[in-house]
This record gives structure tokens, C-alpha cells and sequence, in this order.
């Protein structure tokens, strides 16, 4: 009887040695799946840092200065070309690039655009003396940017002291020309590199505010959100820059002219969507039209619904405002709009020449 029970006793102690290896081995699995990312984010970081860089700008005065980040996205014989937000350096007599070490390097200016808060800057790549940095290549960024994907922030949070902090999240969204994330931002992270797990850049990092348009499709005021950051996606990056590059200055952008309200034909006030064509679920409405702005002379008029803009769907004034931070003093576009006549509407096309 002994013999059996020790038998017994050996058999019940081998199946839980057994499972005991079994949950080592999946938490071993595990672990080896989070240090493998973990490592990734390494080999991301150490790939690219070099091109992230500082920002210190300041119109000389002793209070008079603002801290942010940069890329640098371009070497063009000796010099370094490096991409920041305009409000980083806007007003701004002196910038200079920081790159580490108590090291600070005087920058000049190439060009902004305010609407899209995107400036370029240059610098000497000689007084770097036999250093040399490989740039972030943008116009090869093409990856398509998804929710859920990783979100690598890299920047200067709060000081310089803080160079190249990096956190770590995720895609949360895309909104217009934006990608949203959850990548801890904070002050000074404005115009620093955003990139996903394969080192590609996806944005260019400019603000942990949820921003709300006014009724002429103008950035008029922010919300601070925590866990929610906006960075500029590349394919507006790289429109603005090949932009600024070519005025080699401040880059100006058309105005149109209107007051605006969004309609929906589900939510709005009766008044608003009555005899809204069955075709139209959400757009436009211009309630008032300056005069002389674009708008008058193209012919748009108070009560039009405009629903789209060359072949751009056209819902709310952030699509407004996103298509004419885009558009260029002299660009000719196509407005497609639903007019009201009595108690039907028709649709006209309005060719307006933005000056």
C-alpha cells in the first residue's frame, strides 16, 4: 500500500512540476514579447535621435524665449535643414539649434506658415566640426498611419534639460491633416518628431489641445486634454514644406470670406434643414459673406450650403479650414453648392480665383 501511495504521491508531483513549467513558460513568452518591443523602441531611438534636435528662440528680451523641438529632414552640401512650429519661433530675433552637450548652434530662418504652424530652419553643418547626422528622409514617408498602431514622441518637454525625452504610445485616431495619440506631450515637444515602430516618421508633433474653429474656419481657441496629443501628419508636412522651401519666407494663405454654421440634417434646428435635398446629410451653411472677400467676388452668397471644394467633401468648418490651409494666394477652385430658391434648392458651381 505504501509503494502505491508514494507512486501516487510521485505521478501527482511530476504533473504539477509539469504545470508549473507550462505557466513559466507562457509568462517566459511574454516577457519575451514585451522585451522584444521594448528593444524595438531601442533600436528606434538610437536610429534616429541623432536627427532630433532642440529648439531655443528668443526676441531678446530676458523673458522673451520659447523652448521647443525640431527635425532635421534634409543636407544640402553644408548645411542642415531642420522642421519646428512656427509658434516656436514666432517673433523671435535669435534661434538656435540644441543638440546635446550644453551645445547650442546658431540657426536662421528659411520660411513659416502660419496656418499649418510648420517653419523651416537652417544651420551650418561646418561648425558641427567632423560630426555628421543622417537626416529623417520625409518625402519617403509614406507609411499609412492606422489607430492602434505604436507611437514613438520624441522631444524637449518642459527644458532643454529634458533633451530627447521619449515617450511611448499609440495611434488613437486620425483627424483632417492630423494623427492623434496618446503619447505623453508636453510643452517644448512642439515641433518634435513623432514616429512608428519601423522608425518611419507619422507627424510632426504640435499640441496636447483638442483645437475648435470659429465660423470662418479659423483655429479660434483649444481645450487641454490629457492623454490626447495632435501631431501635423506627413502629407501636410511635406506640402508645406516643399511650400515654405519655394517662397523662401512666411507663406500666406487665401481667406474666403464667410461666416459659417455646420447643418446636419439630423440635429439642426428645423429652419435650418427644411427642404434640405435628400442627397445632403451634413454641410455648410454660409451665413454671412463679407464684402469684397473672395467669396463676394466669386459669386458665393448668404443661405448657400457648401458641400463640396473641387473633389473635397466639404461637412464642417474644420474641412473648410484644413482645405484652405492647403490652398495658395492664386489657386483656382471649384465650390459646389446647394442654393435655395423658394422652397427647393439648386445646385451651382462657384470657379472662385483666391487673391
Amino acid at each position: 500500500m505504501k509503494k502505491i501511495l508514494c507512486l501516487i504521491y510521485t505521478i501527482l508531483a511530476l504533473f504539477s512540476l509539469t504545470s508549473c513549467m507550462d505557466k513559466v513558460a507562457d509568462i517566459f513568452e511574454k516577457d519575451t514579447t514585451t522585451y522584444e518591443i521594448g528593444n524595438t523602441i531601442t533600436d528606434v531611438y538610437n536610429m534616429v535621435e541623432s536627427a532630433c534636435v532642440g529648439i531655443y528662440a528668443t526676441d531678446g528680451s530676458v523673458k522673451g524665449y520659447s523652448i521647443g523641438s525640431g527635425v532635421i529632414y534634409k543636407k544640402e552640401k553644408n548645411t542642415y535643414y531642420v522642421i519646428t512650429n512656427e509658434h516656436v519661433i514666432s517673433g523671435c530675433k535669435t534661434i538656435k539649434i540644441y543638440l546635446g552637450e550644453s551645445k547650442y548652434y546658431d540657426a536662421s530662418l528659411i520660411g513659416s506658415d502660419k496656418n499649418n504652424d510648420l517653419a523651416v530652419l537652417a544651420f551650418n553643418k561646418d561648425i558641427l566640426g567632423g560630426k555628421d547626422i543622417t537626416p529623417i528622409d520625409i518625402f519617403s514617408c509614406t507609411d499609412i498611419v492606422s489607430a492602434g498602431q505604436t507611437a514613438i514622441a520624441i522631444g524637449c518637454p518642459l527644458s532643454l534639460d529634458n533633451f530627447n525625452h521619449l515617450t511611448v504610445g499609440v495611434v488613437t485616431g486620425l483627424k483632417e491633416n492630423y494623427v492623434k495619440t496618446d503619447a505623453a506631450l508636453n510643452s517644448g515637444n512642439s515641433g518634435g518628431a513623432l514616429f512608428n515602430i519601423s522608425g518611419r516618421l507619422i507627424g510632426i508633433n504640435v499640441s496636447k489641445t483638442c483645437w475648435i474653429y470659429d465660423e470662418y474656419g479659423n483655429k479660434s481657441s483649444d481645450i487641454v486634454v490629457e492623454g490626447f496629443g495632435y501631431a501635423i501628419n506627413m502629407e501636410t508636412v511635406c506640402k508645406v514644406v516643399e511650400d515654405i522651401e519655394e517662397k523662401q519666407t512666411y507663406v500666406e494663405r487665401p481667406i474666403l470670406g464667410v461666416s459659417v454654421s455646420t447643418i446636419n440634417r439630423y440635429i439642426s434646428e428645423a429652419v435650418d434643414v427644411q427642404y434640405l435635398p435628400d442627397t445632403l446629410d451634413q454641410g455648410l451653411l454660409i451665413k454671412k459673406v463679407e464684402f469684397n472677400s473672395n467669396a463676394h467676388k466669386g459669386g458665393l452668397k448668404a443661405y448657400d450650403i457648401i458641400y463640396k471644394i473641387d473633389d473635397k467633401d466639404i461637412k464642417n468648418s474644420n474641412d473648410l479650414g484644413n482645405f484652405l490651409d492647403l490652398a495658395h494666394i492664386g489657386d483656382t477652385a471649384t465650390f459646389y453648392v446647394y442654393r435655395r430658391n423658394s422652397n427647393s434648392y439648386t445646385i451651382k458651381e462657384i470657379t472662385i480665383t483666391f487673391q
